[in-house]
């Protein structure tokens, strides 16, 4: 499609999303797009590249208790580490906590304790 442009036209360039990759630590403020869940361990700050999983099954670690089926978002509790999820909404049923977090996967298997689950993440 071809159009002319002029001085009231508006343009938009997007890059892609999985280029100069941060960690989403899901704290306080953060307004990172959660693009998917890294396959191994990352340091971001030293080689910003690796194996990102955006849709299917995988691991991270829990944030309080999730229960087989429930919705998880980025933690916002779970201190300034990335890789933590939490029920959605955190326990909250405020439309205000839940409208704001973006819902990330699913939970499959739960873990007994706190640690890491087994949920399907859809990033896509």
């Amino acid at each position: 499609m071809q159009v002319a442009l002029d001085a009231t036209s508006d343009v938009h360039i997007l890059g892609s999303k999985y280029a100069q990759l941060i960690a989403a630590t899901g704290a306080g403020g953060e307004n990172n797009l959660a693009v998917g869940v890294s396959c191994s361990d990352m340091d971001v700050d030293v080689a910003p590249y690796g194996w990102i999983l955006v849709k299917g099954i995988g691991g991270a670690y829990v944030d309080g208790t999730i229960a087989a089926g429930e919705m998880v978002t980025l933690s916002s509790t779970g201190g300034d580490i990335a890789g933590w999820v939490q029920v959605a909404g955190g326990s909250s049923t405020a439309v205000a906590d839940l409208v704001d977090e973006k819902v990330i996967g699913q939970c499959v298997i739960r873990d007994a304790s706190a640690g890491m689950a087994t949920f399907y993440f859809d990033f896509v």
